[in-house]
């Protein structure tokens, strides 16, 4: 599978935001930890357990089953009770962290490396790449949009579409499930100057 666009940068801006995405074979959480986006698959050590409903929050990286709390580098740091339980010292924490997924941003958007050993993100991308850095700066505004269809691509990438409009860029990212795809955000990035 490799590397696919998650969301816009702008929906994991602040601090504690999270989305989670569950993929046919993998479920993965991806948070912002003080500006540092992190990824890892959404499965809690202790049990086994997933912790976060596909969807997107904000919160700390709690596990629903028995409260563990993981840090940015995916080592549970709460533990409830673990003097009177566990006894785990940090060195033993550190031997269950969180498996990590390789989260990069480009522009305005959030991709995901699923397999570790695929291209970096700037080979997958391929022309893409200049043609998406041109198409969106700091300037643009995201806006939420219906579900209408979009206009004449102007650009692709795997699950990524955008196309533009006289006042827009308008986009949409799917992700991948089982022999389909199902749609998982629609948006609009609005022109300086535009409502």
């Amino acid at each position: 599978m490799g590397w696919f666009c998650l969301t816009v940068r702008d929906r994991l801006a602040d601090d504690g935001s999270h989305m989670t995405v569950d993929l046919p074979e993998l479920s993965i959480t991806v948070q912002n930890f003080r500006g540092v986006l992190r990824g890892f698959w959404n499965v809690c050590a202790h049990r086994g357990t997933k912790m976060r409903s596909a969807g997107c929050g904000l919160g700390v990286l709690r596990c629903p089953y028995h409260g563990w709390v993981y840090n940015a580098d995916g080592i549970p740091t709460g533990i409830p009770d673990n003097e009177l339980l566990f006894g785990l010292d940090m060195a033993a924490r550190k031997t269950l962290a969180l498996r990590p997924i390789e989260v990069e941003s480009f522009g305005r958007f959030i991709f995901v490396r699923v397999t570790p050993d695929a291209e970096t993100l700037v080979v997958a991308l391929g022309d893409c790449a200049p043609r998406l850095t041109a198409m969106l700066d700091s300037e643009y505004r995201l806006r939420d949009r219906d579900s209408e269809p979009l206009a004449r691509t102007q650009l692709e990438y795997r699950n990524l579409r955008l196309s533009l409009a006289a006042s827009a860029i308008n986009g949409e990212i799917t992700l991948p499930m089982n022999d389909q795809r199902t749609h998982a955000d629609h948006f609009a990035f609005i022109r300086p100057g535009q409502n």
